[in-house]
């Protein structure tokens, strides 16, 4: 006969940890940096995204360009006039490392949203760890504020 015990999960402990003033106040210093890291890598992807999507709206007019003759986005506000190559379908696509290779426009589209993707879901990380630090750094003020209006009333 087979046995059949239940087998129980651990139960999640939450514990309160008693905090002095000056250990609350080297968490917000650590805190407030780490949040700081977070806000710079954020502006950081959101920079990323923006560069990746103007690359994506040039490869898509260079892919549906029927003109034999366009103007290129060197960025910056320098544009470029070309004559495109009947039937242009590839591009040059650093791949690393200075090296280039052909791509068709397809692959290209393909790789640079496969990029703006990981960046999102980085984005959308960084959103997070944003929320949960504030929300942390907000429960340390409050703690402190109350530690102080304790003191003042214990001296009165």
């Amino acid at each position: 006969m087979a046995d059949t015990k239940e087998t129980k999960k651990p139960e999640k402990q939450v514990r309160q940890i008693q905090m002095t003033p000056e250990m609350a106040k080297n968490i917000v210093k650590i805190s407030r940096q780490n949040l700081n890291k977070v806000l710079q890598r954020k502006a950081q992807v959101e920079q990323g995204i923006l560069g990746l999507d103007a690359t994506l709206a040039n490869v898509d007019a260079l892919q549906n360009n029927t003109d034999e003759q366009g103007m290129i986005n060197l960025g910056n506000g320098v544009f470029v006039s070309l004559k495109f190559p009947e039937n242009t379908k590839k591009a040059l696509f650093q791949i690393g490392n200075d090296i280039l290779i052909d791509k068709e426009f397809s692959e290209i589209k393909k790789v640079l949203d496969s990029k703006r993707l990981n960046l999102q879901k980085e984005y959308e990380f960084l959103i997070k760890q944003e929320g949960e630090l504030t929300e942390n750094l907000n429960k340390l003020y409050f703690y402190l504020s109350n530690v102080e209006k304790a003191v003042k009333e214990a001296k009165k």
